[in-house]
């Protein structure tokens, strides 16, 4: 027997998985590569196919979530986020087919796109560990943009307000809404 056979399976076929719905992280997009370099060291990932997806076929990708497929609320909504999670756990996927031209810019000597996206990553990193608070995704953003921001790294124009307006709301509707029933 092969040491370690069951880590080498598990591995080929997290690989295979990517590679079928999207393409392996980070290294094939050099975006979310930048991107993802440029997260500060506390909200750092690991830049693999079992925490980031790239989606370049949405459609291919439907095939490989079929749960996702059904719900068309869903299913239209992450079709046109540039990143989303599907559960509370990891991965984040990031749809980048819809989104060429952001990545274009970006590789057209557009460099702050990339701290841009960093708090996108930032903000679905919270819900891919386990926080559904939409509220918390967008604080996340927020303040890392804010920093981002402070360090010049995101030009002056970059509109952090309506960023803190849909944190605003989007506490404000977490903060009225009545809580859920337990789920048996």
């Amino acid at each position: 027997m092969i040491p370690n056979r069951s880590c080498i399976l598990l591995m080929t076929a997290l690989a295979c998985h990517a590679w079928a719905a999207g393409a392996p992280a980070c290294g094939e997009a050099p975006l979310i590569r930048a991107a993802w370099k440029v997260l500060p060291a506390e909200l750092r990932f690991p830049c693999d196919p079992a925490h980031l997806v790239i989606i370049r076929d949405y459609e291919q990708f439907l095939k490989a979530h079929p749960d996702l497929a059904a719900n068309a609320v869903l299913r239209e909504r992450a079709r046109h986020a540039f990143a989303f999670t599907i559960t509370p756990a990891w991965p984040i996927y990031v749809n980048l087919g819809p989104h060429q031209a952001i990545a274009d810019a970006f590789n057209r000597s557009q460099p702050w796109i990339a701290f841009a996206i960093a708090g996108v990553l930032a903000h679905e990193r919270v819900h891919a560990t386990g926080n559904l608070s939409e509220a918390a995704g967008l604080l996340a953003e927020f303040q890392l943009d804010q920093l981002f921001q402070s360090q010049r790294n995101l030009p002056p124009a970059f509109d952090l307000h309506e960023l803190e307006q849909q944190y605003r709301s989007a506490l404000a509707q977490e903060t009225t809404r009545p809580a859920e029933p337990p789920k048996p």
